[in-house]
């Protein structure tokens, strides 16, 4: 597996994209970590992750542009890290998706899950 990281604003590349989607403070980050080889700053509360970061990770002879998102409650949109995450998601046209769920608290992932569904998004 071939692992890079950069924080950026702009999502411009090519890539097909791996997006990482779920509620504040449910490992998002961990995750992205661990694709990419890479280090976003990872703490024990919400709000850590506050701008995208990037990376790219080689998986079954592919490479792919790995999106660590802020968490969301919603996706429909009351804050920026809302509105930020649900921009990249309506956006990026060659994507995937993963969402990360804390089990404590499946109710709220289940809401993400069913606003995924009605936006028609395959995760």
């Amino acid at each position: 597996m071939e692992c890079r990281a950069d924080r950026s604003k702009h999502l411009t590349s090519s890539l097909p994209k791996l997006i990482l989607i779920g509620n504040p403070n449910v490992g998002k980050s961990v995750i992205f970590n661990y694709l990419t080889g890479k280090y976003v700053t990872v703490s024990n509360y919400p709000g850590t992750t506050v701008e995208v970061a990037t990376g790219t990770v080689r998986m079954g002879g592919k490479r792919l542009q790995v999106i660590d998102t802020p968490g969301v409650n919603s996706l429909i949109p009351m804050s920026e890290d809302e509105k930020v995450t649900r921009d990249i998601l309506l956006s990026e046209a060659s994507k995937a998706l993963i969402q990360v769920v804390d089990a404590k608290n499946l109710r709220r992932g289940l809401l993400i899950s069913l606003q995924l569904m009605e936006m028609g998004l395959p995760f």
